[in-house]
């Protein structure tokens, strides 16, 4: 069997014996250290088959010097943190996890969902601050209508959850050819003008950022809400501040960040009507080491010949 090398690249280094032991078996030794510039990361992926990456950057000044490389593997679904065309034109694959973490995102989601229309948080500061709670506007749900920024299978994980509290669904996502029958797929404004939740599931890429924006913002009822699970710089921060303070929106759930971890003066940390989680929705007891088996899994795969399913840059395979 040949013998393959693996690059954990993590800022702090971390892996477990889920990795080693998979890898292992497939004839593949993993090295990890704590790596937090472009030099540490070449040091230990220079002469690399494979590549696993966390929330690193891998851009054309690192593929350039990893001439061995053969597959990069994100721990996640978004892989909005390597050069996709740098690594086509180097050869390398590029895959993530698609399947990975889709209960755990939708149940955040939804959780933000029914704390806005609730409006726990302020109820909670109300009752440590021994101040009155003024109870409207507070909508029953039932009837009100969730519009999804995006329609993937976690999108549509939402969707069926909303369901059972009796929302009606709508979305916007110009690559999806349908969707059930009792979900539209309407403009991008209409899904804005219409939803009384707004809830965004689309990747971060140059045609995705600042997707919503102070114009989109505008096109929202002045009672509606916006959460986002995906990522950070899809929502611009600047332009959810000013909707909140001209009244445009009721407010905002957040996981995801433009600059992450968050600092702690950004501004919509002081809203009290916006939910900040520190980007949390992925992680459950059950999320974390399966997407240690599955990065393992896939890395193993590409290196023993395989093509894996999740290969996001599919061009790489052309002959």
């Amino acid at each position: 069997m040949d013998q393959f090398k693996a690059a954990l690249i993590d800022p702090l280094g971390r892996h477990s014996d889920i990795e080693s032991d998979i890898l292992a078996a497939a004839g593949v030794d993993l090295v990890a250290r704590k790596c937090t510039t472009d030099d540490e990361v070449v040091a230990l992926a220079r002469d690399a088959d494979a590549v696993m990456v966390v929330i690193y950057p891998i851009t054309e000044a690192v593929l350039a010097q990893c001439p061995k490389l053969r597959v990069i593997v994100r721990y996640g679904v978004g892989v909005d943190n390597v050069d996709l065309a740098a690594a086509t034109a180097h050869g390398v694959m590029v895959c993530n996890v698609p399947d990975y973490c889709i209960d755990e995102v939708a149940n955040h989601s939804m959780a933000m969902l029914l704390a806005l229309n609730r409006r726990l948080v302020p109820q909670g500061n109300a009752m440590r601050l021994a101040t009155r709670f003024r109870l409207a506007p507070m909508g029953r749900l039932r009837g009100e209508t969730l519009g999804l920024i995006g329609f993937g299978r976690l999108a549509r994980a939402v969707a069926d959850r909303a369901r059972g509290f009796g929302l009606t669904v709508i979305a916007y996502d110009p690559y999806a050819a349908a969707g059930p029958a009792d979900v539209r797929l309407l403009p991008l404004d209409t899904v804005l003008a219409e939803a009384d939740y707004v809830s965004v599931h689309v990747p971060l890429t140059p045609q995705t950022r600042d997707l919503i924006g102070a114009r989109e913002f505008a096109l929202m009822k002045p009672t509606a809400y916006i959460i986002s699970t995906a990522r950070g710089g899809i929502i611009s921060e600047r332009d959810l501040a000013q909707a909140l303070d001209a009244g445009q929106l009721a407010g905002a759930g957040l996981d995801v960040w433009e600059q992450e971890p968050v600092s702690p003066d950004n501004p919509l940390l002081g809203y009290p009507q916006v939910i900040p989680t520190p980007h949390t929705g992925y992680f459950s007891n059950e999320s974390a080491p399966a997407i240690r088996r599955r990065v393992a899994e896939i890395a193993s795969e590409a290196l023993l010949g395989g093509i894996p399913e999740s290969v996001v840059n599919r061009e790489v395979l052309a002959p």
